[in-house]
C-alpha cells in the first residue's frame, strides 16, 4: 500500500525563506570555500560595498576609538564598584 502524501489546511504554498543557497558543511573536513557563490549573491555583496560611507579622517577615527574605550571602562568601572559594595556588605555582616 503506497501512503497518500498528507495535505496541511494552513499550508498555502507560499515560500517563507529561500533555503536553495543553505549549504551543509563538513565538520571533519573542512574546507575554504566548499561551494562557489550564485552570481546573485555576488552581486548584493557588491552593491551592499557600494552603499558604505565614506573612510574616515584620523580625527573621526580617534574619537570612536576613544568613544568605545571609555564605554567599556565606564561598564567596568561600575562592576568593580558593584563588586566593591557587595565586598564591603559582605565583611560587615560577618565582622559583626
Amino acid at each position: 500500500m503506497k501512503r497518500k502524501p498528507r495535505e496541511y489546511e494552513d499550508d498555502d504554498g507560499r515560500t517563507v525563506a529561500d533555503m536553495s543557497e543553505v549549504h551543509h558543511r563538513n565538520l571533519f573536513i573542512p574546507r575554504s570555500n566548499p561551494h562557489q557563490e550564485s552570481p546573485k549573491r555576488e552581486n548584493e555583496k557588491n552593491e551592499s560595498a557600494s552603499n558604505q560611507s565614506p573612510p574616515l579622517n584620523r580625527r573621526e577615527t580617534r574619537s570612536f576609538i576613544l568613544g568605545a574605550l571609555s564605554a567599556g571602562l565606564l561598564i567596568a568601572l561600575v562592576f568593580i564598584i558593584g563588586l566593591g559594595l557587595a565586598i564591603a556588605i559582605m565583611l560587615f555582616i560577618w565582622n559583626r
